[in-house]
């Protein structure tokens, strides 16, 4: 199944309205929309570089999932930078996207995060960040097109 099909990499930045918020995506990032426990969708920026599932403040929760972090279930912690941060439980959807476009489209996929997801630092991201560990973790087929700047994002066995 296609979860990100021909998703443009921006070479410009690009302002996108979330609730009242107004979010701007910076150049050459991978900007995709995601749920967690069923909220509505909300932007993340998916980043290889990140070394673990996802990552996201408890404002971005609370702002654009309308969550609070004791609605989670703690399962462990990790260090960043020698402070001690959560790992908590929940359903976590990557929605699919109109194709060709950064629009949100019909569908998700449910992505396992094992390890949970993090609960990071305060102003230590200006979005949440899905990481590396997830694709490999769901064993998804990651594509980057420089050429086109295009991503796409298939479960095993599409192309």
């Amino acid at each position: 199944m296609k979860i990100l099909d021909r998703l443009p990499i921006g070479d410009e930045p690009e302002t996108i309205t979330v609730g009242a918020e107004a979010v701007t995506i910076k150049r050459f990032q991978i900007f995709v929309w995601v749920s967690i426990q069923a909220s509505s969708p909300f932007p993340a920026i998916l980043d290889t570089g990140h070394s673990h599932n996802f990552s996201i403040t408890e404002s971005q929760l609370a702002h654009w999932a309308g969550l609070q972090s004791r609605q989670f279930k703690l399962i462990g912690t990790t260090r960043l930078k020698g402070e001690r941060l959560w790992q908590l439980e929940g359903d976590f959807r990557l929605h699919r996207n109109r194709p060709g476009t950064r629009e949100v489209g019909e569908g998700s996929l449910p992505l396992m995060l094992a390890e949970g997801f993090t609960l990071a630092p305060e102003g230590s991201s200006r979005l949440p960040l899905i990481g590396l560990r997830a694709i490999v973790t769901n064993r998804l087929m990651l594509r980057i097109d420089g050429k086109r700047r295009r991503v796409t994002l298939t479960t095993q066995g599409w192309l």
